[in-house]
């Protein structure tokens, strides 16, 4: 909602998709979406969780200026799982059933590829050849999506990249999941 209404307000600003360690259960990294907006005066987008259930003096930092190493994005979860820079019960999605290390991760990839190109799905939703395949990839699937993981970590330096992507490879945007079989 909070980037909904800073892009009504004029403001560039998007849904990012990831892993929130600082929201402490168990130790687990859970699945977590926040906003991210430009600020012409620092020159620099700006990472903010608005959700209440996370005060900042639990966090030790500013929930309206996280620093960019406190949240996993989805391409850093699936490159760390895929790299064995996280294990697998860290990374965390809550769902039904729930999913953990790179299953977690692929659906984090996915939500934030999404984001970023203005295409803000439900989270209940994945690429409908990663469904039927049942998480089941290739080692070349893997490659593929290693490449746009790595793109993703920089996603304005890579944007055209990321947009001819976008337009090429449907699959990656027919999606398949509740609401939508």
């Amino acid at each position: 909602m909070l980037c909904s209404i800073l892009k009504a307000k004029g403001y560039s600003s998007r849904v990012r998709s990831g892993f929130a360690p600082y929201i402490k259960y168990d130790g687990v990294a859970y699945d977590h979406w926040i906003t991210e907006y430009y600020d012409e005066n620092k020159n620099k987008w700006v990472l903010v969780d608005a959700d209440e259930h996370c005060p900042d003096h639990e966090m030790g930092f500013d929930l309206n200026d996280i620093p960019r190493d406190k949240f996993i994005f989805g391409a850093e979860a699936y490159l760390g799982i895929r790299n064995n820079k996280y294990k697998t019960e860290e990374i965390y999605y809550a769902s039904d059933p729930a999913t953990l290390g790179l299953k977690a991760s692929l659906r984090g990839l996915f939500y934030d590829f999404h984001s970023l190109m203005n295409d803000e799905i439900i989270f209940l939703h994945l690429p409908k050849y990663i469904q039927d395949k049942q998480f089941e990839l290739t080692e070349n699937e893997y490659k593929e999506l290693d490449n746009l993981a790595t793109l993703l970590l920089n996603p304005d330096d890579n944007f055209k990249e990321l947009l001819n992507i976008w337009n090429t490879e449907t699959k990656f945007r027919i999606m398949s999941g509740a609401l939508n079989s």
